[in-house]
């Protein structure tokens, strides 16, 4: 048990020093608050790297899904290494897509089990709960792929 947590102390290490590199870090940091007390984990004495560990030890949390997303906006070679690092060290749940070309800062996704968001923008501060689709063309017409 010992090694389990030290390596995530080392991974989580390697990602928040990344992080902290990027252009959208606040906004990272802004959504990484808004899960923090969304999932009543949020104390005091615990730092911000704290608090990324805590997120990203549990499993199928849809904040890995949107952390990859805000990470995938830098298109710098930091951005791309950040992407592949994050997405071997955690799993992303795979029944929550992201194919939106802007997001506004604050998205919040409780669960995320069965969500797709496809619209052209999502505005700021969003909350989107588990089994929404948003944004996908009906086949058979009437689709919403415009919906911003």
């Amino acid at each position: 048990m010992f090694i389990r947590e030290f390596v995530l102390k080392i991974k989580v290490a390697i990602v928040y020093a990344i992080l902290k590199k990027l252009s959208n870090y606040s906004t990272i940091s802004y959504e990484r608050v808004s899960y923090i007390k969304c999932k009543s984990l949020f104390e005091e004495k615990q730092n911000e790297r704290e608090q990324f560990e805590l997120l990203l030890q549990e499993k199928n949390t849809p904040y890995v899904n949107q952390l990859l997303y805000r990470i995938n906006e830098n298109q710098n070679i930091l951005g791309k290494v950040l992407y592949h690092l994050v997405r071997k060290f955690w799993k992303p749940m795979d029944t929550l897509f992201f194919h939106t070309a802007q997001i506004g800062e604050g998205l919040l996704i409780n669960h995320g089990f069965s969500t797709i968001i496809t619209a052209k923008s999502i505005g700021r501060n969003c909350l989107i709960n588990q089994q929404v689709t948003i944004g996908v063309k009906n086949p058979g017409g009437g689709g919403t792929e415009d919906w911003e």
